[in-house]
């Protein structure tokens, strides 16, 4: 099976022993936009709550009781730093040991705090304790009415556009230029395991995807809290932040699209992840994303390896990603455009291949022939 072979051949590892100190989660990211004031426009519109606000700087959170979830910056749209919570501060202390990052007193996101920059120049911060804030109301739980369960009974559900209510920062989805080194600095430096593998036709060993977690042991994380996509031109793909469940993000969009926010890809069941998503092109159009009802995997989760050219390669439902999508100009077809060296003829082959079965993937059902009444 070509899932096997990949298995043996991928130069990325499922999960590596170098680690000195696994970290537990994604705790924020911080980022540049043009405008503080439509930053801070997009963001009570996108269901973000300003904690902090002043001319050089804006703080954004969501539900959680930590501040916050997004640090923003007045300049050129780009990503600036990712943060990460170390399990437990002994755990902060070891990667201090054995890794080399600058200590701080404090970050952005919690103190103390080390920081590090991954291969491509990404600030890395780390911390063991993320600064606390009193924890904030969700969208209110609806019951459903199944055909097995009729838990809904004279209660019409009565729903309205508004902003989604954000619990906190899900995952970040990123093009990089060198899968195999970023994918493998995560790794060894914070500890995180793969749970899926992208694989483009006639390639064995590199990876088109990777998407990381947490090497959690017993306990259920997120399937990823990092996607890594090889890109030829590297850059912020999503920020993907969740919510309660499929009405809040679905009246949520409705309420962006109302306010004259322009929507890049959704709503969608991804298939990495299997999550509900919903994504908006920001200030600057800076892609943020809702996303809801992802999986949750412990250390018994087999990583699983499958085709880029697969039908549901990137949705189970919903439309296709865009040409534009996947961090400036990437559907399945322009990733492999985007990772395309003209030293390596043989990729056009591969090309030739993945057009054929994303075409043939999107094709609509045909009728059924015959003269049967």
């Amino acid at each position: 099976m070509r899932a096997a072979r990949w298995q043996e051949s991928s130069l990325v590892p499922e999960r590596t022993r170098a680690c000195p100190a696994p970290v537990s989660r994604l705790l924020g990211a911080g980022l540049r936009l043009p405008e503080l004031e439509e930053g801070q426009r997009f963001a009570r519109d996108f269901g973000l709550i300003v904690s902090h606000r002043d001319a050089a700087a804006l703080s954004l959170r969501g539900a959680a009781p930590s501040d916050p979830a997004l640090h923003v910056e007045q300049g050129p749209p780009s990503l600036l730093r990712l943060a990460f919570l170390a399990a437990r501060e002994r755990d902060l202390e070891n990667l201090a040991r054995k890794r080399s990052g600058e200590r701080r007193s404090g970050g952005l996101f919690g103190k103390p705090a080390l920081e590090f920059v991954d291969p491509e120049g990404r600030l890395i911060e780390v911390c063991a304790h993320p600064n606390h804030v009193e924890s904030l109301e969700l969208a209110p739980r609806l019951p459903r009415n199944t055909v097995r369960e009729h838990d809904r009974r004279n209660e019409p559900i009565r729903l309205r556009p508004q902003p989604t209510h954000i619990y906190r920062l899900h995952s970040v989805e990123l093009g990089v230029g060198d899968i195999v080194g970023v994918s493998r600095w995560y790794q060894d430096t914070l500890g995180l395991c793969a749970s899926e593998f992208l694989f483009l036709p006639e390639e064995d060993q590199e990876p088109a995807a990777v998407f990381l977690r947490p090497n959690s042991g017993r306990k259920a994380v997120d399937h990823h809290c990092l996607a890594l996509y090889k890109s030829a031109r590297p850059g912020l793909i999503s920020l993907n932040f969740e919510c309660e469940h499929l009405d809040d993000l679905a009246m949520g969009g409705e309420y962006l699209i109302e306010r004259g926010w322009r929507r890049i890809w959704g709503p969608v069941r991804r298939r990495a992840g299997s999550a509900l998503y919903d994504c908006f092109a920001g200030p600057g159009d800076m892609p943020f994303a809702h996303v809801c009802d992802g999986d949750r995997v412990n250390g018994r989760f087999p990583a699983s390896y499958s085709s880029l050219a697969a039908g549901d390669a990137f949705q189970l439902w919903g439309p296709r990603p865009p040409e534009h999508f996947f961090s400036g100009g990437v559907s399945a077809l322009g990733l492999l455009f985007r990772s395309w060296n003209p030293e390596e003829p043989w990729r056009w082959r591969s090309l030739r291949l993945l057009q054929r079965a994303l075409e043939t993937a999107a094709a609509p059902p045909q009728p059924p022939t015959g003269s049967g009444a």
